[in-house]
């Protein structure tokens, strides 16, 4: 007599074992990820900035050249742009109205002095920095503007060189101003860079541009911070008295930054431009 037969299949799936070994790498993998996510976050956030900075400073270098006039009596050593009023704001903001329509990236100024901006459509009812705070359609953003500085090249010609520096500000109450700071320069033997210690008791906030002054071989270059201390500041380069770049700059200098009056260790500066021309 034929008898059937049954066979039990195996079980399908995972162990505890197995899930467990999988949790584990997650749990290694995960935070590895997001690191990676926040760094990529904080560039794009950077390449954001540089580039809004290098837009601010052509429109400065338009606005100078369309309102600062050329003068015979201008002399060889730098001077601030004052002259430029509102102009000097890049966007130029307007007050917010809650009658009014707005586009995307629209820049406004609210009654509390600070400065917003639309991340969508915003019309009547949508409420906004003028009244009642409405997220969704404006986030608040940090003063972008500019400042200048020029020079003749030869006093009395119609030849000069013009620096933009293009700026974010902490907050709307600051102000912005050219800076003259004393000190010596030296070279940085590990990075090769050079090193400024200010002599006048001023200090250099990181991400600072700097113009120099004196000596007269130097006038007129421009470097960066890209480290500093409570008592010096590490350039993003070797200044050199010749031409050919190998004799580094040491001892007294006077050179010109921009400084957030009320900021802090952080420069505002974004982006820097230097252009020979005539105005």
């Amino acid at each position: 007599m034929a008898m059937a037969t049954q066979q039990r299949g195996k079980a399908t799936g995972f162990s505890l074992i197995e899930i467990l070994i999988a949790i584990g790498i997650l749990g290694v993998c995960l935070p590895m990820a997001a690191a990676l996510f926040a760094t990529a976050v904080k560039e794009n956030e950077g390449s954001y900035e540089n580039s809004m900075g290098s837009i601010i400073c052509d429109n400065g270098l338009a606005v100078v050249k369309m309102k600062v006039p050329y003068s015979s009596a201008d002399l060889t050593t730098f001077a601030p742009i004052t002259t430029l009023g509102n102009d000097a704001t890049y966007p130029i903001a307007t007050v917010w109205s809650a009658s009014a329509n707005y586009a995307v990236n629209t820049l406004v100024q609210g009654a509390d002095g600070k400065y917003y901006v639309a991340t969508q459509p915003s019309g009547p009812g949508n409420g906004g920095p003028n009244g009642p705070p409405n997220t969704s359609f404006w986030a608040q953003t940090a003063p972008k503007g500019f400042i200048a500085i020029r020079r003749a090249l030869t006093a009395g010609d119609n030849d000069y060189q013009i620096i933009i520096v293009s700026h974010a500000m902490d907050d709307a109450s600051h102000t912005c101003a050219w800076d003259q700071i004393t000190g010596t320069m030296s070279l940085d033997i590990p990075t090769g860079y050079s090193r400024f210690t200010p002599t006048d008791g001023k200090t250099l906030q990181k991400g600072a541009f700097v113009v120099l002054e004196t000596p007269a071989t130097n006038i007129g270059n421009t470097a960066k911070v890209i480290s500093r201390s409570d008592t010096d500041a590490l350039f993003d380069r070797k200044l050199t008295v010749d031409a050919s770049g190998t004799t580094p700059l040491t001892g007294s200098v006077k050179l010109q930054t921009i400084t957030e009056i009320g900021g802090g260790k952080l420069s505002p500066a974004l982006s820097l431009t230097s252009v020979r021309t005539s105005l």
